[in-house]
């Protein structure tokens, strides 16, 4: 029966008859769990990384911090000409509020020129 492990520090104690009770042998284990265990190398060495095999990891690890560093900046440039250009489409909607009143405006004054206009040369042909 097979049970999982967890991380920790874990202590065994021995006992062999065989052996002179002063003299105490050494004994180390390796415990491997999960892919490990299925991964069983022959040299003890094999599976430990070297400055050159880190170099690699390394340099990924820098580019992938310059980019993050890249995409924060672009991050907080994009926040800042969001915030101008909300406050450039309210400074054109207030334009565009403005200047349809005033359109209004100068229709209704012109038909009211029209209307007094067309008033005073109905009376002058003595139409009305």
């Amino acid at each position: 029966m097979f049970t999982t492990l967890k991380a920790g520090r874990y202590t065994i104690c021995m006992k062999n008859s065989k052996y002179d009770p002063n003299d105490i042998p050494e004994i180390r284990l390796r415990l491997d769990e999960g892919v490990q265990a299925l991964e069983q190398t022959k040299d003890p060495l094999e599976g430990v990384s070297t400055k050159d095999d880190l170099l690699p990891v390394e340099q990924s690890l820098n580019r992938t911090e310059e980019l993050t560093q890249q995409i924060h900046r672009d991050m907080n440039d994009m926040r800042r000409t969001g915030s101008e250009q909300q406050l450039l489409g309210e400074s054109i909607s207030t334009t565009v509020v403005l200047l349809g009143c005033l359109s209004v405006g100068i229709v209704v004054g012109s038909a009211a020129l029209q209307v007094w206009y067309l008033k005073s040369f109905f009376k002058q042909r003595k139409l009305l």
